[in-house]
């Protein structure tokens, strides 16, 4: 074959090597610092201040890797740096660093309370232009400074950041993620809420730790955040945007005895109407419950006793409720996306009439409660037991 025929051939394999380059701009492992939890919060002076939570490995392995760092040697690193703007912070903290700051691997991400109130927009259009960040990470609010939260050393966990997310998980509340805050600030007749959490101190056997608490929902108007609903309008805020998962509470019966309860299932139904130029929303609530305890102890299997608690429950979740709308009248948000049923139900209507300032128009709508309570599980209780022994 002459050189002309192998020329074909000698390009083809020259044409080869340049897409076997390999990895020319790979990152190794051991120079990218893995962000678990970033805190961003404003400073009196209004300046920003951002923090972030990165594991050590090598601290991560041995015995000395107790909960939060607290024996031995820490397995975390916190560091912050205050900056006019939020990308100015962050290459603050990169200039120092000797390896790579990466975000692929963040869990949370916490705003103080200050900067909340001012308004988030900010914090979303940052997080969003950020190549690594994910929309399905956390969000929630810190009662004072965010990098508080962050440094807080519970016990049972390595991190403050894992102790946040098991939280958000496990205790029946309604995790929010950067995306759905995104979403609902974008939406007709909506206002975001996010998880609102805080820190306690508490002794432990040899000394004392800082552990995080879930304290309600922080409440939203448009970015800004307004108020806080906490305990009975917690409950009712979730039950309204239809979670319902272990709420523990107690109601006292007309007789005067106190049950403990459990209210784990349940579901809403929002129907809107208009008359006379006004809204008009009739709130449908199906729940389950069971009882935990009784002081003193009840026969539940009595009828009239059982009327009584299904009697007593709904009214405790009708109050709720009612607390909770007057609330969101109070400041003006919809944080149970009214606004979007009332849209989707009649959109015509919603477009012509209340979408231009559809606060005020909350403000003036009346809503109807019917809740509908049954308690199907009793549990077992002393005169089950001593019953079902003299039977044998």
């Amino acid at each position: 074959m002459s050189i002309f025929g192998k020329l074909p051939l000698m390009f083809v394999v020259c044409s080869l090597a340049f897409l076997m380059s390999g990895c020319w701009d790979r990152t190794e492992i051991n120079d990218v610092a893995f962000v678990l939890a970033t805190a961003l919060d404003k400073e009196e002076n209004g300046m920003i201040r951002d923090s972030m939570l990165i594991p050590l490995p090598g601290q991560m392995g041995g015995p000395s890797g107790g909960g939060g760092g607290t024996s031995g040697n820490k397995s975390y690193y916190i560091d912050s740096e205050v900056a006019p703007t939020f990308r100015e912070a962050r290459s603050k903290l990169q200039s120092r660093m000797s390896r790579e700051i990466f975000m692929g691997h963040r869990r949370v991400i916490v705003v103080g309370e200050r900067l909340a109130r001012d308004g988030i927009s900010e914090v979303l259009e940052f997080h969003n232009r950020e190549r690594d960040s994910r929309m399905n990470a956390y969000i929630v609010v810190a009662k004072g400074d965010g990098n508080a939260l962050l440094k807080a050393r519970p016990t049972l966990e390595r991190f403050s950041a894992e102790s946040i997310r098991e939280l958000l998980q496990k205790t029946g509340i309604m995790p929010v993620s950067i995306k759905k805050v995104t979403v609902t600030m974008g939406a007709p007749g909506s206002d975001p809420i996010i998880v609102y959490m805080g820190t306690r101190r508490s002794e432990n056997e040899n000394e004392q730790s800082n552990e995080i608490e879930v304290l309600g929902y922080a409440q939203f108007k448009k970015d800004r955040m307004v108020g806080v609903f906490q305990k009975e309008t917690a409950a009712g805020i979730a039950w309204l945007n239809n979670h319902f998962v272990s709420h523990i509470t107690s109601v006292k019966l007309d007789s005067g005895q106190r049950v403990a309860i459990d209210i784990f299932l349940g579901k809403t139904r929002i129907k809107s109407e208009v008359r006379d130029g006004r809204a008009h929303f009739n709130i449908h609530v199906t729940a389950r419950a069971r009882t935990l305890e009784s002081m003193p102890a009840l026969d539940f299997r009595d009828p009239e006793i059982d009327r009584r608690l299904n009697a007593a429950i709904a009214d405790y979740m009708r109050k709720a409720l009612e607390a909770t709308v007057s609330q969101m009248k109070k400041e003006g948000t919809d944080s149970a996306a009214f606004g979007m049923q009332l849209y989707r139900q009649h959109p015509a209507l919603w477009k012509r009439t209340f979408e231009k300032n559809w606060p005020e128009h909350l403000k003036a709508a009346e809503f109807r409660f019917h809740v509908d309570v049954s308690v199907t599980e009793t549990g077992l209780t002393l005169k089950n037991v001593t019953k079902g022994d003299n039977n044998r």
